[in-house]
């Protein structure tokens, strides 16, 4: 897919949209939507501070933590298998001059008691705007909407 990408932009009379799904060499999925993003990487002001809120609310929907010179990154190891084998990331990098955009970053929880957990965590954390879902987007669907410090957009759910 790599190449075939590549040859789109050096040659325009490629077509991608030939591509069918049988020509991928590997197609890893969550539940049964394919994964379309690798990571996630979000800046903050203050990064030992942002570290210790994510970490408060992620740990819970089962990620790890790992902490490189000059970034905070989250994973969900696979069962049975080691971090390094998680298919893809969450991570944090400090920008003292970031501005929050309209983005929403949805991280998908297990069940709707932890949705209902993570509501009291950032609740404690005195995290500002936050709202549950309020059936809005149907009855299969829950979720709680809230602001880091900085002022990103974020959404803990689950659709069961």
């Amino acid at each position: 897919m790599e190449r075939l990408a590549l040859a789109a932009v050096a040659r325009p009379d490629v077509k991608l949209t030939a591509l069918k799904q049988e020509d991928l060499s590997i197609q890893i999925t969550t539940g049964s939507m394919p994964l379309i993003l690798d990571h996630v990487d979000l800046r903050v002001r203050d990064r030992a501070a942002a570290t210790t809120f994510y970490d408060s609310f992620l740990s819970l929907l089962g990620a790890v933590k790992r902490e490189g010179e000059e970034f905070t990154t989250w994973r969900i190891p696979p069962p049975g298998g080691a971090i390094e084998d998680a298919p893809d990331n969450f991570g944090i990098v400090e920008d003292r001059q970031h501005v929050p955009g309209a983005v929403r970053i949805a991280f998908k929880a297990p069940a709707r008691s932890s949705v209902d957990a993570i509501a009291t965590i950032v609740l404690s954390l005195g995290v500002s705007n936050v709202e549950m879902d309020n059936g809005i987007y149907g009855d299969d669907y829950y979720g709680v909407f809230f602001e880091d410090a900085d002022g990103n957009r974020l959404e803990v759910c689950v659709n069961d």
